[in-house]
């Protein structure tokens, strides 16, 4: 538990630049560059007090944005955050649901006979492989391919948390700005696109954590039987 909240504050910085980069990309598409161009030209032609408050603006929106990020990550359960990476739900919302059933036969590094010797029959329930996944976890945790993916894991979990957020945002930043229909479905469609890439990264980032550590565990068996035979 310590080890994810350690790697979920250090994706904090990664996770608002994203808030960040979304709220510009909302500014540009909802007013046009040309717009957004012409206002920022505006603004450093007028006098100084306009662009104090500029500058300010410019300080403040990450100081807001990590405020937001903040809020959120603690707000939103982690089971809907799973589920909005699997979309699924219950016990099939976590990437190790599928580990010993999906996961671990497709991947050529991990011998299905030697984990299932060192693990014991291997389960074929969502909730019971979960729970077996997790024992292995636990010891191969410190691995460094193992922190890698967890740690990209819990990144686009936490992305595709947000971007739902994001795009409520935005359309009602439109709305109150008056932008037209067409600029606000726009930026619909590219904040749902974006919605489908950070959520199939998190399922890849998910299985590829669930397959590192059964290729981990796997792999000791291996050298476990190497000291029996030296002995």
């Amino acid at each position: 538990m310590r080890k994810e909240k350690s790697l979920k504050a250090a994706n904090q910085k990664k996770l608002l630049t994203f808030v960040v980069f979304n709220l510009v990309t909302a500014t540009l598409v909802l007013s046009g560059y040309a717009e957004f161009q012409s206002a920022l030209r505006r603004e450093a032609e007028i006098d100084l007090t306009l662009l104090t408050r500029l500058i300010g603006t410019i300080v403040g929106l990450p100081a807001a944005g990590a405020l937001a990020v903040g809020l959120l990550s603690w707000l939103i359960p982690k089971e809907w955050k799973e589920a909005l990476v699997f979309w699924q739900v219950g016990a099939r919302r976590l990437p190790s649901s599928e580990a010993f059933t999906v996961i671990a036969p497709s991947d050529l590094r991990i011998d299905m006979v030697r984990l299932a010797r060192r693990l014991g029959p291997l389960p074929s329930d969502s909730a019971r492989q979960s729970t077996l996944w997790y024992s292995a976890y636990r010891k191969h945790r410190e691995e460094a391919s193992v922190i890698d993916a967890n740690s990209a894991y819990l990144l686009y979990r936490e992305m595709s948390a947000t971007v739902p957020f994001l795009l409520v945002a935005g359309t009602l930043l439109g709305a109150l700005h008056g932008a037209d229909f067409t600029r606000i479905a726009g930026l619909a469609v590219i904040i749902f696109i974006e919605f489908i890439a950070v959520t199939l990264a998190g399922r890849n980032a998910g299985r590829r954590l669930v397959a590192n550590v059964l290729a981990i565990e796997a792999g000791s068996v291996e050298e476990s039987s190497k000291n029996l035979v030296q002995l």
